[in-house]
């Protein structure tokens, strides 16, 4: 069985995963859910895998439809983007009508979701529902032994022979240390890079879930929390390094969301005299000095953290669950402890009024933050915003739009965009605390500078801006 693990071309550079989808036109993460994916079929199923990565390699559609045409593939395996969903099902079809032989397979947020309308209004044959690895093996050894009943494979959604529209309860995966790593020799390396750090990027999902209960976020494969052991991350660990990977995201929704478990990562990678760079995620009240401390000696240099507002009526909006002046406490806690931060903060949400904006702009120029990363709310499906205000919320999957139908108009929330990163950017002391950043990763560092400053001074607003951190 011959599988082409496919990450979808885009007309610009995007990263896609299940929980979110970005711009990212100036350094770029791995197809991880596609590596694992791959992984899995090939241990679990003995399957002649590769993977194209057309984000990476800048490929054209016309350029993937010859790669397919003289593969010889069985299945073709993609995962969908949230804000490219649209783009990637037409995408999806082209390809289909192009190989007509051939299996398509996607995965992702919203075909789980929404896996009855897209097999409706799409030539998708196949979707995986939620955690694709057990169910996409199940479905292959079922296809293998001839069943007739494929379809009704636990996570799988199809048509029957009969072209009915099956779609069967996915499973979470409870035991993730039986996940084998992803193979990074099915990529170039060399293309991924961190943010002002460099390359060869790789990427660990050490977790899947979260536990906590923001109203507005897509959490990665639901609330409920299952991790793998401390010792199985460290040999994932040592197994990108020892493929020639010098860099390391964590992409868990929150990394230290267990401390016990951050600690015996940080002293197993010492332990293992491990030399790694590596960046993660986290909360502002997960933040604690000691495993900051702990985490900068195994080699963490910087930690990403969802602010989101310095307007207690917007954090309880967003049921956060902390207090605003705690943020910038916590946030002094990752400076004293070595490491840089990131943080993140939406501008613009109908629920906001000029107070909220103040406080927020206010807030984060009062921080120790060293990046600060702006965005716009966007309502998604499933979540607990969407709900609560869905009858003020416009959303359709194809073609795609989620907004809400009294929101602040576009150009105004890159206005606030434009305003709080030149406010927060363009101070003496953060031009300093940059330049020395940037002396890491000089050639990065210039192209972003120069994206960044051609979206300050674009007189136009484009319909998809890119994200610049």
């Amino acid at each position: 069985m011959k599988i082409l693990f496919l990450n979808l071309p885009h007309k610009e550079p995007i990263v896609r995963r299940y929980m979110c989808s970005y711009n990212s036109p100036d350094f770029l993460f791995p197809p991880y859910e596609l590596l694992q994916l791959a992984a899995s079929a090939k241990a679990w199923n003995n399957a002649e895998v590769s993977v194209i990565d057309a984000i990476a390699s800048c490929m054209s559609e016309a350029e993937v439809i010859a790669r397919i045409r003289t593969g010889g593939y069985d299945f073709v395996v993609s995962i969908t983007g949230i804000e490219s969903i649209g783009t990637d099902l037409a995408v999806i079809d082209n390809l289909e009508k192009n190989s007509p032989l051939v299996k398509f397979v996607i995965f992702g947020y919203y075909p789980t979701i929404f896996s009855e309308e897209i097999l409706k209004r799409t030539k998708a044959d196949v979707i995986l529902r939620n955690e694709p690895e057990v169910s996409f093996s199940a479905y292959l050894k079922a296809l293998e032994k001839g069943e007739g009943d494929a379809a009704k494979t636990a996570g799988i959604a199809s048509r029957d022979g009969l072209g009915n529209i099956v779609i069967n309860a996915d499973e979470r995966i409870t035991d993730l240390d039986k996940l084998p790593f992803p193979d990074y020799s099915l990529v170039d390396k060399a293309k991924y890079s961190e943010m002002l750090l460099g390359g060869p990027l790789g990427v660990i999902q050490s977790a899947r879930g979260c536990p906590f209960q923001c109203s507005y976020c897509i959490t990665t494969h639901g609330r409920k929390v299952y991790m793998k052991s401390a010792k199985r991350v460290v040999e994932e660990v040592k197994d990108l390094v020892s493929q020639g990977i010098r860099y390391i995201r964590f992409i868990d929704d929150t990394f230290n969301v267990d401390k016990k478990r951050v600690k015996d990562i940080c002293e197993g990678i010492m332990r293992e005299n491990i030399r790694i760079t590596w960046t993660c995620l986290s909360r502002v009240d997960t933040l604690d000095l000691d495993a900051l401390r702990m985490m900068k000696k195994a080699g963490c240099v910087r930690v990403y953290i969802g602010i989101e507002s310095y307007s207690q009526k917007v954090i309880d909006y967003f049921n956060k669950g902390y207090r605003c002046p705690e943020i910038n406490e916590r946030l002094k806690l990752v400076r004293k402890a070595g490491l840089e931060s990131a943080g993140f903060i939406i501008v613009g949400s109908p629920f906001d009024d000029h107070n909220d904006y103040t406080e927020t702009l206010e807030g984060a120029l009062r921080s120790t933050l060293d990046f600060l990363i702006v965005t716009k709310l966007v309502p998604y499906p499933g979540t607990p915003l969407f709900e609560r205000e869905k009858d003020k919320i416009e959303f359709g999957l194809l073609p795609y739009r989620s907004r809400f139908k009294h929101e602040v108009s576009g150009s105004e929330i890159i206005r606030l965009e434009k305003e709080v990163y030149r406010r927060f950017y363009f101070r003496p002391a953060q031009i300093l605390r940059l330049a020395f950043v940037c002396m890491r990763s000089p050639f990065q560092s210039f192209k972003l500078l120069l994206s960044f400053l051609g979206f300050l001074e674009k007189p136009k607003i484009d319909k998809e801006h890119p994200d610049f951190l």
